[in-house]
């Protein structure tokens, strides 16, 4: 279901502190289009910089990187809130070790975008255990898991 109560007050705040000055249409196209989608984010970490915005969803994995380079950082999750980066990087990481828990339960695939996203340290929390990998390209990589007793293959 589209979130437009997440994008109003996205926009209510960089409107407030002046942001993006550059890039708007991170704001005002991309950040408005995944918040329009039926399969919209419920909660996520958003970026508001002098130079256009960053929405990062609570999937399966994140990057962490992209918390390095940061104007503001808010936490959506039916309010928006200024987090420090340390925060930010704290509930992103407790939203997808919970995800990933209920994911695991279900026995779905789960597909991770980035080979250093912090996945890894979540899943060994979990019990998974890698037990064999194939990498696929420079960035992504296949693994087979053993969880619970099951074997699952994953995709990073």
């Amino acid at each position: 279901m589209a979130n437009w109560e997440a994008y109003r007050l996205m926009k209510a705040e960089s409107v407030r502190v002046g942001w993006p000055k550059h890039y708007a249409a991170d704001l005002t196209k991309h950040d408005r289009r995944r918040l329009s989608r039926k399969d919209a984010p419920e909660t996520f970490v958003w970026i508001l910089r002098e130079s256009g915005t960053h929405l990062l969803p609570i999937y399966d994995g994140w990057a962490d990187a992209t918390l390095k380079h940061v104007g503001q950082v808010y936490v959506y999750d039916g309010t928006l809130q200024l987090v420090t980066v340390e925060r930010a990087r704290a509930w992103l990481e407790h939203k997808t070790r919970v995800n990933m828990a209920r994911r695991l339960e279900q026995g779905s695939v789960t597909i991770c975008k980035m080979a250093d996203d912090p996945l890894a340290r979540i899943l060994a929390q979990l019990g998974a255990r890698i037990i064999k990998t194939t990498p696929s390209n420079g960035h992504m990589f296949s693994a087979t898991l053993t969880f619970a007793g099951q074997s699952k293959h994953k995709r990073h």
